[in-house]
């Protein structure tokens, strides 16, 4: 009997779960549609996205993102967001779907805090808020989601510092916190977790030391620590932790842009697993090792710019049959450059601002078999002599050359016109001579091209005009000559073009002021440029600086030039300009600086200047200009506005009468009887006559500056009062 009365009471037991399981599945799945339904309920962003998220729709494991397990009770155990435009604050209702194992919301418009109550999913392996709005500090009570892999939560503006408690997340494996404004220090505690690959803190407020314990670990691949404010463990140096080499799975270490100083810890270039270094906007110094082609075998990212190291490019480098990247610049290399042609895998070259020298120019012709290198920045070294033709002999996919900043003599190779892929030519601030060739018309592709600062001589080719993806074209301070090419018009992407300083003649061709693409300067002065500005120029309607100065145009000054709504700088000096100043002109609301001073204007002083708020110099010098100047706006301040040179100026304060005692008038020094008429013209008279004259010269570019015009009379005025001896 008793045993029967067991197997009963047994079986009413299992009665009762069997007959109370459904409905206590029935509640977690109504808890988990609830909860989805309470974290919609805070946001916006585009209906069709959340639509399904309804209560009309009971099967909510059918909801847009939302993936259900398949075994009964069908819990929600991911939601997946990503890109959706979705806005709002992440509600804290989420946290009561215990079952979550994925939250994916990146990239969305998520603001606020992240919520605390994260915490409670247990479950959670994989939390990604990456690339959203979130503020606040990161919750500590994350680190009670005791299986999370990966926590994303880079590219918002989470503060404060890192929680150590996540080191209590032993499964970790990928942390991504950059792009925030997180401080303090890296939790040492890091280091010990065991699982850990990828560590991604760059671009925060991070400071003081690396964790020396991050070099214990036997599993990271990636660390990521740039641009942060770390110094280094060792308050003497601020040098890289030694130990950081000592980690023998990882392949990639980025230290940029730091505060790390002294010299590179030798582990650092032994480790044979590593395929990208680096370590450049520090203060490094001492020299690379000798070795480093041998210590380094797998590396194809070596970049060490913007340090203080010296000596020269060891020649073990070229062992480097893997190097894609090779950045040195911004040191302080010395010595020939190397013949980097063993390097077949090679695309981008930079040992820019060194102090490296061509030698025979050989490297150049050693680098035709780099036939994947789309980078060569040689700029701001030692390098002399003429470019070789073999620079025609580069690949075929080279995008970028500079060769700015050197001692480069000679002609520009025709050979350049080889290069069908380049899109940035940069060889200013040389010593070139010659004509610009006329195969540079060849480069279809270039967007930015500078011969500036060089002895170009001849005319501008025509050809330029084939360069039809042109926004950057700089020919200043050369010797060109000719007329400019009405060709530079089909330039219809040109933002800037400046060809100031040669000795262009000719009308400015129409064609340029219908660029209306250029928007940042259009520099024509100091040249011989004639004839009148045409009205075209009011399509330039996104231009920052028009400067015309110091030529022989002349004219009046179009009206139309009040199109240029966008316009800050206007310098039309030293011409010959004629007329008044447009009243179209009142429309230059942005205006900040105008200097049409040294032409032939006449008329009033518009009033309406006055009112251009924007404006912060005016100079209106040695024009034709009559009647009243004005007191308020800019007038008011003289120590920005120059009207001087215009006779026949009067300002509004009635101004005293001079005396008709020719004592009060003249220097008494003058009129004394010990002083002799031949000293006063020797030391006096004709030199004033001479600045007289010399002010008078019909060129501009011939007529002193004001400043030593006013030292020369300064010096006639201590002469004069000198004299005392007959």
């Amino acid at each position: 009997m008793a045993y029967l009365r067991v197997v009963s009471i047994g079986c009413l037991y299992l009665f009762d779960f069997l007959c109370f399981l459904p409905i206590a599945m029935s509640d977690q799945t109504e808890t988990d549609r609830h909860a989805l339904l309470c974290f919609k309920s805070q946001l916006s962003g585009p209906t069709v996205v959340l639509a399904s998220w309804s209560n009309a729709s009971l099967e909510h494991c059918n909801w847009h993102g939302v993936t259900c397990s398949m075994r009964v009770p069908r819990r929600v155990i991911a939601i997946d967001l990503p890109s959706e435009g979705i806005i709002g604050p992440i509600s804290p209702c989420i946290a009561n779907i215990t079952s979550l194992t994925r939250l994916q919301l990146s990239n969305n418009s998520f603001h606020g805090g992240i919520p605390s109550e994260l915490g409670l999913l247990n479950q959670l392996r994989n939390l990604n808020l990456s690339r959203n709005s979130l503020e606040g500090n990161i919750p500590s009570e994350l680190s009670s989601c005791s299986q999370l892999q990966i926590l994303d939560l880079q590219s918002n503006s989470l503060q404060g510092e890192i929680p150590p408690s996540l080191s209590q997340c032993v499964h970790l494996e990928r942390i991504f916190l950059a792009n925030n404004k997180l401080q303090g220090r890296i939790p040492s505690a890091f280091g010990d977790l065991p699982k850990l690959r990828v560590l991604f803190l760059a671009n925060n407020r991070l400071s003081g030391d690396i964790p020396p314990s991050l070099g214990s670990s036997l599993t990271l691949t990636y660390v990521n620590l740039g641009n942060n404010a770390l110094t280094g463990g060792n308050c003497l140096d601020g040098s890289i932790p030694e130990s950081l080499g000592h980690i023998p799975t990882l392949e990639e270490l980025n230290l940029n842009l730091n505060n790390f100083s002294g010299a590179v810890p030798p582990s650092l270039f032994n480790m044979s697993s590593l395929t990208s270094l680096v370590a450049a906007n520090n203060s490094l110094t001492g020299r690379l090792p000798l070795d480093i082609g041998y210590t380094l075998p797998n590396i194809e990212g070596l970049i060490l710019s913007a340090n203080k190291f010296k000596g020269s490019i060891p020649t073990s480098l070229l062992n480097l049959t893997h190097l894609q990247m090779l950045y040195l610049a911004d040191n302080k290399l010395t010595g020939i450059m190397p013949s980097f042609g063993s390097l077949t895998n090679l695309e981008d070259l930079d040992v820019a601002y060194n102090m490296l020298e061509a030698g025979d120019w050989g490297f150049i012709s050693s680098l035709s078999n780099c036939t994947r290198l789309t980078k060569l920045m040689l700029d701001g070294n030692n390098l002399q002599g003429n470019l070789p033709s073999s620079v025609g002999n580069l690949s075929s996919d080279l995008q970028r050359l500079w060769l700015t900043n050197n001692k480069i003599s000679g002609p520009i190779p025709q050979e350049i016109g080889n290069l069908k892929s380049l899109t940035e030519l940069y060889m200013d601030y040389n010593q070139l001579s010659e004509k610009i060739p006329l195969t540079i018309g060849n480069l279809r592709k270039l967007g930015k091209l500078s011969f500036a600062r060089n002895r170009l001589s001849g005319q501008i080719p025509d050809d330029i005009g084939k360069l039809v993806q042109l926004n950057n074209l700089n020919l200043d301070w050369n010797n060109l000559s000719g007329s400019i090419p009405v060709s530079i018009g089909y330039c219809t992407q040109l933002e800037i073009l400046n060809l100031a300083h040669n000795s262009l003649d000719g009308t400015i061709p129409e064609t340029i002021f219908k660029i209306s693409s250029l928007s940042i300067v259009l520099d024509l002065s100091y040249n011989y440029l004639s004839g009148s500005i045409s009205d075209e120029v009011g399509n330039l309607v996104s231009l920052n600086k028009l400067i015309i100065s110091y030529n022989r145009l002349s004219g009046d000054i179009p009206s139309t030039l009040s199109q240029c709504v966008v316009l800050e700088y206007l310098e039309m000096q030293s011409n010959f300009f004629v007329g008044s100043i447009p009243q179209t002109f009142v429309n230059m609301v942005g205006i900040k600086v105008m200097d049409i001073s040294h032409n032939n204007l006449s008329g009033e002083i518009p009033q309406f200047l006055t009112l251009l708020h924007s404006l912060q110099v005016l100079n209106l010098s040695f024009n034709n200009f009559d009647g009243a100047v004005p007191t308020s706006g800019i007038f008011a301040n003289a120590s920005v506005v120059s009207i001087e040179g215009n006779d026949y100026l009067c300002t509004k304060t009635p101004m005293r009468a001079l005396s008709n005692s020719i004592h009060e008038v003249v220097d008494p020094t003058m009129l004394q009887d010990d002083v002799s008429v031949a000293d006063v013209m020797e030391r006096c008279v004709i030199p004033l006559v001479k600045i007289g004259l010399s002010c008078s010269m019909a060129l501009p570019r011939e007529r002193p500056e004001m400043g030593q015009v006013s030292n020369m009379i300064l010096r006639i005025k201590h002469a004069a009062s000198n004299m005392s001896v007959k």
